[in-house]
């Protein structure tokens, strides 16, 4: 039996994870733009993020395609259908946060950092800025989520 409070806990779990899913969303859709950029403006081929199903080759974008489509819209339908609760969107934000700052902040071969986000927009820079403005929203969201998902967890005591 699903009670008001449940509700309004879940529809409070639900939201911050389809603001997030659809901040994602956009991130990949710049991914695939930019590494299109990339190529028609012969800029430098590690600045190309994209990959499979874009592009011929499976990438580090193909495997964080599937994998944060997989925990977001996953995450959504189970927690819809009462399947999940506050300690998986805990887990997944935490994963989520650790992925995207590895991979947009901190220095390595395959990172893409804001900068590199910004410069791929040859000719486009209020899209760059979108851009680099999307990528620190969803780290704010996937923080909201951690935030909002301990609550939920601690008000219902509830965790699955």
């Amino acid at each position: 039996m699903t009670t008001v409070g449940d509700l309004r806990y879940r529809t409070r779990l639900l939201w911050i994870a389809c603001v997030t899913t659809t901040l994602a969303a956009l991130h990949f859709v710049d991914h695939v733009l930019r590494g299109n950029m990339v190529q028609a403006e012969h800029l430098k081929p590690a600045w190309n993020h994209s990959g499979w199903p874009f592009e011929q080759q499976v990438t580090p974008f193909t495997i964080s395609l599937i994998g944060v489509t997989a925990i977001l819209v996953g995450g959504i339908i189970f927690t819809i259908r009462g399947q999940l609760w506050a300690g998986y969107w805990l887990a997944a934000a935490v994963i989520l946060s650790a992925l995207v700052t590895q991979v947009h902040l901190i220095p390595g071969v395959h990172q893409e950092s804001p900068s590199e986000i910004y410069h791929s927009w040859v000719g486009h820079p209020w899209i760059g800025k979108l851009a680099v403005l999307n990528t620190f929203a969803i780290i704010a969201c996937l923080l909201a989520m951690a935030l909002n998902a301990y609550l939920v967890g601690r008000a219902t005591r509830r965790w699955l």
